[in-house]
């Protein structure tokens, strides 16, 4: 059986999409609300993309991440 473990993975989404959100949030675009969904969707997305790949092991902080928020 192969092992495959995923080490890193960006978490700012695939085109930055938090830095972007994060940008438009200090100049007043978006509202705070806002802002956190967009993490919540780039977590979410990261989650479902891994377990597709179905991988043997996942870094914790990436599950505490979805469970929690």
């Amino acid at each position: 059986m192969v092992t495959i473990h995923n080490i890193g993975f960006p978490r700012i989404g695939k085109k930055r999409e938090l830095k972007f959100a994060l940008e438009s949030y200090r100049a007043g675009k978006i509202s705070r609300t806002e802002l956190i969904e967009k993490g919540r969707a780039i977590r979410a997305e990261n989650w479902l993309y891994r377990q597709s790949k179905v991988l043997s092991y996942y870094l914790s902080e990436t599950l505490l991440g979805v469970i929690m928020y």
